[in-house]
């Protein structure tokens, strides 16, 4: 975990409480990590996306990358305007 402290880019992780293959408690350490937004569905297994409520996971997975790109597109921009 400790190379993952030193990377800056952003990080989703996805982790079902009902998982039987890997226990939510084996992602808590990304919760301390500034660049991590950790999601944990409670009644969804391992391959969340592949749950009824998998499409509802995707399309929070797709919002939170988006409002990733937006707010990098936001930082350039603003970065451009500070170098001119």
């Amino acid at each position: 975990m400790a190379a993952q402290t030193d990377n800056k880019a952003p990080y989703v992780v996805v982790h079902g409480g009902a998982d039987r293959l890997v226990p939510t408690s084996l992602s808590e350490p990304f919760d301390r990590l500034p660049n991590v937004t950790r999601r944990t569905y409670p009644d969804l297994r391992h391959e969340t996306h592949n749950e009824p409520e998998g499409e509802a996971v995707v399309a929070e997975t797709v919002a939170w990358l988006r409002s990733v790109l937006d707010s990098d597109a936001t930082e350039d921009r603003l970065r451009g305007a500070r170098t001119r």
